[in-house]
């Protein structure tokens, strides 16, 4: 139940405080459902409707469904600094714009992205952007977080996935067929894979930086003339299955001796076991690929992880 105007605590203890995820909950949620649960179920309703309305692929043209909502679609004019963005217009319609400029994957995602900030009752109130690569920040994260799960389960409905996904693991080889399949980022169909997968496995948004500690020692008036702290691979987020246990609390750094460094190098690496005892998951299968998620200019990855 809520707990106040601005904070929203769900039956597994989770404190929500973004505004828009707190105003979801007093207005659209279903009995006890989470906000994930929410999102999914209104996803899925979304999906159902379109279908009866004569949408279908595969792939799935999203601009179609937009237009069933009443959302028109269109490239922006100049730079928006954003991947996409929802416009509120007169008498309560809505506009997506995007980047014109955008791989064709990454607009399909984005757009979703956008359509899926209509499950929120102040979608209305202001822009929405999906932005590129900003600064990671915990509270708009949660809003972020929840419509990218809105849109994989608009570009990827979940009947059709499960039919195409049956009889493959969560793998980035897997991702980029089904990748083919959805006309969907390797990103996203791996997200889609994990999150609906009886396995137990992880993806982790890895950038490559200092500890808050280090960053904050790395003034002039710490400066005693000796070498500095060197940047590691560290968490930012994750998206666990639901069977998984394991847990790497954020701006933890995976082990120094791991493969994933050689993707930062621009090395080859499929993926391998490694040992990451230190961080209480024993014998792992790791793979990874480069990702933006942190800013254009942070060195970054996604990694898959799946216990051996």
């Amino acid at each position: 139940m809520a707990e106040s105007h601005d904070t929203f605590r769900d039956r597994s203890g989770r404190r929500w405080v973004n505004r828009s995820v707190v105003s979801l909950m007093k207005h659209r949620a279903a009995g006890n459902e989470t906000p994930p649960e929410t999102i999914r179920r209104l996803a899925r309703e979304m999906v159902a409707g379109a279908k009866s309305q004569g949408w279908e692929g595969l792939p799935f043209d999203v601009e179609i469904l937009a237009g069933l909502q009443g959302i028109d679609v269109k490239p922006a004019d100049g730079d928006i600094k954003a991947e996409a963005r929802l416009m509120p217009l007169p008498d309560q319609r809505l506009e997506i714009e995007y980047a014109p400029e955008a791989l064709e994957t990454r607009r399909r995602f984005s757009i979703c992205h956008e359509i899926a900030h209509t499950f929120f009752p102040d979608c209305f109130t202001q822009i929405q952007h999906r932005r590129k690569g900003a600064p990671f920040d915990p509270v708009h994260a949660e809003l972020e977080q929840l419509c990218h799960l809105g849109a994989s389960e608009l570009l990827l409905p979940v009947e059709e996935f499960l039919e195409n996904a049956a009889g493959r693991g969560p793998g980035m080889r897997a991702a980029e067929e089904l990748g083919q399949v959805f006309n969907a980022s390797v990103e996203a169909s791996l997200r889609r894979l994990v999150d609906l997968s009886e396995d137990a496995c992880c993806l982790y948004w890895l950038s490559e930086r200092l500890k808050p500690k280090e960053e904050r020692q790395e003034g002039p008036e710490f400066d005693f003339g000796l070498p500095g702290p060197k940047p590691k691979l560290r968490v930012d987020y994750h998206v666990p299955s639901q069977s998984w246990k394991g847990f790497i609390p954020k701006h933890k750094s995976i082990p120094d001796e791991s493969g994933l460094y050689k993707i930062l190098k621009g090395e080859g690496f499929e993926g391998a076991q490694e040992n990451w005892g230190a961080l209480n998951l024993g014998r792992v299968h790791v793979e990874g690929m480069v990702s933006i998620h942190a800013g254009e200019d942070v060195p970054a990855l996604m990694v898959l992880i799946k216990p051996t």
